[in-house]
């Protein structure tokens, strides 16, 4: 995968920004190439698009720039705080759809009444109200990607990660949500990066699209 987008502009500074990023594995005493030189800035209240075939180095991209995996040269650079929202749900079955938003509040001893009220409007919003005692495994999948975006939003971090994160829901949904996604990336003024197969999903929620 190779990417080239344009520098920061003069006087703004890049909220997620990359220079001459690479990445490859060994395999079988080979270098087999993931990621060839990526440059690239998202300012804050924009969103940059990537879109690729499977394993051409897209989930890879967002690990590093989360710091889930290590480049194999070149420099990347976060300005905030970071919520990633990954390809799996990764709701934990023992707890309810609402105790599953509330984890990251939790684990930061945050304040639980206040997030609590929040996640229930939105659960209202994504129409998933009369779920919020339910498990994981009683719903459907395209109810659990909407329930880990909501654990993401409830998090209101700066620089938002999307891996393809609507596979599992209907087209027209997915576009209704990437919408939402665009619209609240730049109300809020986040910066983000959304990872996807599908172009119709790209050019509806990006400021740039890179592939």
């Amino acid at each position: 995968m190779s990417l080239q987008s344009s520098q920061t502009k003069q006087n703004r500074v890049a909220a997620i920004q990359t220079q001459a990023l690479s990445k490859h594995y060994l395999s079988n005493g080979e270098i087999v190439p993931v990621l060839d030189s990526i440059s690239f800035d998202v300012e804050k209240g924009h969103i940059l698009a990537v879109v690729g075939k499977s394993g051409s180095g897209k989930s890879t991209l967002l690990n590093i720039i989360s710091g889930l995996e290590a480049a194999s040269s070149g420099t990347v650079s976060t300005n905030g705080s970071l919520a990633y929202v990954p390809q799996r749900d990764l709701l934990l079955p023992w707890r309810t759809v609402l105790e599953n938003i509330l984890l990251p509040t939790e684990i930061r001893n945050g304040n639980l009444v206040a997030t609590a009220a929040q996640a229930r409007q939105l659960l209202a919003e994504y129409g998933l109200a009369e779920f919020e005692t339910a498990y994981p495994n009683d719903i459907s999948g395209g109810m659990r990607q909407k329930v880990s975006l909501i654990r993401t939003l409830i998090q209101d971090a700066d620089l938002v990660l999307f891996d393809e994160p609507f596979s599992a829901i209907d087209f027209t949904a997915r576009l209704q949500l990437v919408k939402e996604v665009r619209s609240y990336v730049v109300f809020a003024q986040k910066a983000a990066i959304f990872v996807t197969h599908s172009i119709e999903e790209a050019i509806a929620v990006s400021d740039e699209l890179s592939y």
